[in-house]
């Protein structure tokens, strides 16, 4: 009997064309010649890396029905971006269209979830395997297990807290209205003591030794060390000292207020830290606060206008300078996961490329002012809401 190859392979294209999901799009057998999408993850969470989407074979045209947005909508991938805010859970679809040829995903996204907190959270450390917490009006700091920001235990400083240091071993407490630092065992919590320093401190540093806790108040920095406390010296640095880092070789002291007559004030201050030498001032523009070492590079961010300055830790020279948020005030910053992090006012935070001080991302946090990265999450202290986000 002669059989007609033609008409095997007509029969062949219609078993294939009833094996198609008419809703998805998707094609069953896996043969080729019908539209497909693989995507990288099925649920998002706001502030998370977005969903990648693939088309096969070959590339379509995307359209989305649900919040947030495609990076983009033609090709053989696009991204899905979450929305910067979300109350509840929702299911988005991505479609993918070739022709009469369609295929869906349907993604879930979850709101990004917040903790409450103390009164006013100005502070975040991390210990490696515990968050530390630090309210403004509270008098004690608050301890969390980061899987979950389940409470794990208070500590009773008996002092307001504006900063945390940890030292390896140990958490440090910088306390502004008491002139002192209190030493925090980050085992167990135990209070293993308080120690003066200066007149007004705001921040402090680790050098792998001793801390450095920066006086706005009588425009010094204090040497002390860690392992018992006593003060090894205090050093006069210009322009009222806010934001303090040590880059693995040397300290840098951002100096916040105007220059005094004869001062240098709106620098940053290199500090040597055998014997808190001052071996530069560098001009960074006006009210700097925040300083962050990043191997060979430093970070120094305003208080205002979102200016932000890089230089290089070796020679001091400027690297590049810009804004961010289109000039809003900065109330915190951080590096992490290779990205620049920005609390502005009134309450968002932005993530910006290091290499052109673009931005990358935008967070609607209220009062965003203390970041800790605990290795897989950045957390985001909430003055206005009295919380703590994870990004």
């Amino acid at each position: 009997m002669r059989i007609d190859c033609r008409w095997i392979a007509l029969l062949l294209l219609a078993a294939c064309a009833g094996m198609r999901d008419p809703e998805t799009g998707s094609n069953d057998s896996g043969s080729s010649g019908l539209l497909t999408i693989t995507a990288s993850a099925d649920e998002v969470t706001v502030g998370d890396s977005p969903v990648t989407l693939t088309a096969a074979p070959g590339e379509a045209s995307w359209s989305l029905l649900g919040p947030g947005k495609l990076s983009g909508v033609t090709g053989q991938t696009t991204q899905y971006l979450p929305p910067d805010s979300l109350d509840l859970t929702e299911s988005v679809t991505v479609t993918a269209s070739r022709g009469s040829d369609k295929a869906r995903a349907v993604l879930k996204v979850h709101p990004r979830l917040s903790y409450p907190v103390g009164r006013r959270p100005v502070a975040i450390g991390f210990d490696g395997a515990r968050l530390w917490v630090a309210g403004a009006w509270d008098l004690d700091v608050l301890i969390l297990r980061p899987s979950d920001a389940a409470p794990l235990g208070r500590v009773v400083v008996n002092h307001g807290v504006g900063a945390l240091v940890f030292d390896g071993t140990n958490m440090w407490t910088i306390n502004p209205g008491a002139d002192s630092v209190t030493k925090l065992r980050a085992a167990d919590g135990a209070n293993l003591g308080t120690f003066p320093v200066g007149n007004q401190p705001i921040a402090g540093a680790f050098d792998g030794t001793n801390l450095w806790v920066t006086n706005r108040g009588d425009r010094t920095v204090t040497k002390l060390r860690a392992s018992d406390g006593a003060i090894l010296g205090t050093f006069p640095v210009p322009g009222g000292p806010a934001g303090i880092a040590f880059d693995g070789k040397n300290l840098w002291v951002a100096n916040h207020d105007r220059p005094p007559p004869g001062g240098a004030g709106e620098t940053v201050t290199c500090v040597r830290p055998s014997d808190g030498a001052n071996l530069g001032n560098v001009y960074v523009g006006p009210a700097p606060w925040f300083v962050i070492a990043d191997g060979s590079e430093l970070w120094v961010t305003s208080l205002y206008a979102g200016l932000v300055t890089q230089l290089d830790t070796t020679s001091g020279g400027l690297l590049q300078t810009g804004r961010i948020g289109n000039g809003a005030n900065v109330q915190g910053m951080t590096v992490a996961r290779g990205s620049l992090w920005f609390g502005l006012v009134p309450g968002s935070v932005v993530k910006v490329n290091p290499a052109n001080l673009s931005q990358q991302a935008s967070f609607t946090i209220k009062g965003p002012s203390a970041f800790a990265f605990d290795g897989t999450r950045l957390w985001i202290g909430s003055l206005d809401g009295n919380s703590l986000t994870p990004l």
